[in-house]
């Protein structure tokens, strides 16, 4: 095997080395202080409708204390998409939230909004947790209209869509409730970790804060270690913040590059019969984190399942990805809903067939900021090669 491409490469050059080195430098090595960490904080806000930015350590840890601060308990009645990575489901478990699990639209795994009205007919449903999947978008207009009409509040998930463009003009994570992002080190803005949460209401924001920082009190208190309830340490390093401060700086480059890799991909793959779609020509598609095909049935019943075709790519020295299987038939969701003791709740796995279709045979192929057109020709021969090989 001549050459190997992994699903993602993390982009860094000099300047991120100088940054990392210049915190080192200050001191401002912590979670707690630091130039970096203020101006992320700032640059989030301002770049998104002046929404009020909590940095923290993850996009999970951005999830859960988004449903900290909008009041998720064990009251409270969460719904969320199939397929999703599934730190959306852990974040409202975290807190005991009772959970519907709803169907996606087959062809981009989005929110199946005429499932998610169903189930506010027939539930008080307190929050909903939209995905953009992939680097696709959920409809802002259309989400807004059910949740004036059924009055639920909304936590938008866009750890796979930096800087996508909603139908209501707004950049996602900024048009509801809270935003949630993750700056892992295969996303669009990335550090090795790190999160950012974005809150309408200032009020959220202080709950967030005071929730990530272990809860210590403020100097109204006997001490700063007066705890009135339990905090958690989430806090994100001011290196890390060093880091997505850079790649912020380029997040115009980054887009573009991204988005010609998906050019090349989609030229050399059109004559690709085999492959049912193309997802990211869909009208959902808004910015390029992964490129996602599909492929018909019969192909991946030559492979008996799907793992042993991205094996076969594998050895082609491409390293692809599967999509995230349905929540809902997987043994966390079926053993949480048996312990919280609410069986009538979750949806039948009948009633989130759609998810189970858009999974199969659907994978992601790499996408990193270095690629050359030759990289995708390459890796789309290799695709080929495996497909009308077997």
């Amino acid at each position: 095997m001549s050459r190997f491409y992994p699903s993602f490469k993390p982009f860094l050059d000099d300047r991120s080395a100088q940054a990392v080195a210049n915190c080192v430098d200050q001191g401002e090595i912590s979670g707690n202080f630091g130039k970096e960490l203020r101006a992320l904080e700032v640059l989030y806000s301002e770049l998104h409708n002046g929404y009020h930015a909590v940095t923290c350590s993850s996009g999970t840890s951005a999830l859960h204390l988004a449903c900290l601060a909008l009041g998720v308990d064990e009251k409270s009645t969460v719904v969320i998409p199939a397929t999703t990575n599934m730190a959306t489901f852990f974040a409202p478990m975290y807190n005991g939230a009772n959970i519907i699990c709803c169907d996606v639209n087959e062809d981009d795994g989005l929110i199946d909004f005429s499932a998610l009205e169903a189930i506010c007919q027939s539930i008080k449903v307190d929050v909903v947790m939209p995905v953009h999947l992939y680097g696709h978008v959920v409809s802002a207009k259309n989400l807004g209209r059910l949740s004036k009409q059924y009055e639920f509040k909304v936590i938008e998930d866009c750890a796979e869509a930096h800087f996508a463009v909603n139908d209501d003009g707004n950049y996602v994570g900024c048009s509801f409730d809270a935003g949630c992002f993750s700056f892992y080190a295969n996303k669009i803005i990335a550090a090795g970790e790190g999160g950012i949460v974005l809150f309408k209401e200032k009020d959220s924001e202080t709950i967030a804060k005071n929730y990530k920082n272990l809860s210590f009190s403020d100097h109204g208190e006997i001490s700063k270690f007066y705890h009135k309830k339990i905090g958690f340490n989430y806090r994100l390093t001011n290196l890390s913040a060093s880091l997505i401060n850079v790649s912020l700086s380029d997040r115009a480059k980054i887009l573009e590059a991204r988005d010609n890799i998906r050019h090349w991909y989609n030229e050399e793959l059109e004559n690709c019969e085999l492959v049912a779609s193309l997802n990211n020509k869909l009208s959902t598609y808004s910015v390029n984190w992964v490129y996602c095909v599909k492929f018909r049935k019969d192909v991946i019943d030559l492979f008996k399942e799907k793992k042993y075709f991205l094996d076969a790519l594998s050895s082609s020295g491409v390293e692809a990805r599967d999509f995230f299987y349905p929540a809902d038939h997987q043994p966390f969701f079926k053993e949480y809903q048996q312990r919280k003791n609410c069986g009538s709740m979750t949806t039948h796995p009948a009633q989130t067939v759609n998810s189970l279709r858009f999974y199969e045979g659907s994978i992601y192929l790499p996408v990193f900021l270095d690629m050359t057109r030759e990289d995708i020709k390459y890796i789309s021969n290799a695709l080929k090669s495996t497909v009308y090989g077997k």
